[in-house]
């Protein structure tokens, strides 16, 4: 934001974008737990965790993860069943 009443503060020159371009921070994908109706956690059914591992090898084919974050994914995703 430009601040001309501020003399240390931007003078425009700055995009906002490039403030989150330059702070980069590493996160994980987690997949939420699946609960019922009562409250307990469910195991995933054979069609949730198809389109579980679709979407997780479709984040991989993108290039939003690596080998090593998808094996890691897919196999929490097969521990759920």
């Amino acid at each position: 934001m430009h601040r001309p009443d501020q003399p240390d503060a931007s003078q425009g020159g700055e995009s906002g974008l490039n403030l989150f371009v330059n702070d980069t921070y590493r996160v994980a994908l987690v997949a939420a737990p699946h609960v019922d109706e009562g409250g307990l956690v469910r195991p995933l059914s054979t069609a949730d965790a198809v389109r579980e591992l679709e979407r997780l090898a479709d984040l991989r084919t993108a290039g939003h993860m690596d080998d090593t974050e998808h094996r890691t994914l897919k196999s929490a995703v097969l521990r759920k069943m």
